[in-house]
């Protein structure tokens, strides 16, 4: 029995390795100069909702006049995944968090959320 156990604890922590690597797999593009770039136009959004979320915790954005012009609209992302990028910054920095140190800390989200 302790044997099946310790196999399974070996498959899982294999399992996180390999989705923690995969994801890390595209740090190159995010780190190709001074601050971290989005890799896409929902990573701009995700990371502007998230730059929104450190400075009026636990407020999301929930319409937003900036899509959809001239109406605007309501995000089709469910705000947990924009706080869960938010938190770091927000527990090391609090509201006046430097975009910077967002941008920087909400990119190793993704990698931990895959392990």
């Amino acid at each position: 029995m302790k044997r099946q156990w310790v196999a399974a604890a070996a498959v899982v922590a294999a399992a996180m390795l390999l989705g923690f690597g995969l994801r890390l797999a595209t740090r190159s593009q995010l780190a190709a100069g001074p601050r971290v770039r989005a890799v896409g136009s929902d990573d701009n959004y995700h990371l502007r909702r998230a730059r929104f979320a450190v400075a009026n915790f636990p407020r999301t954005i929930v319409f937003d006049r900036m899509m959809n012009f001239p109406a605007g609209g309501v995000p089709i992302w469910p705000p947990l995944y924009d706080l869960m990028l938010a938190a770091p910054s927000r527990l090391l920095h609090g509201a006046s968090a430097d975009p910077a140190a967002i941008e920087r800390e909400a990119a190793w989200v993704p990698p931990v959320l895959a392990a």
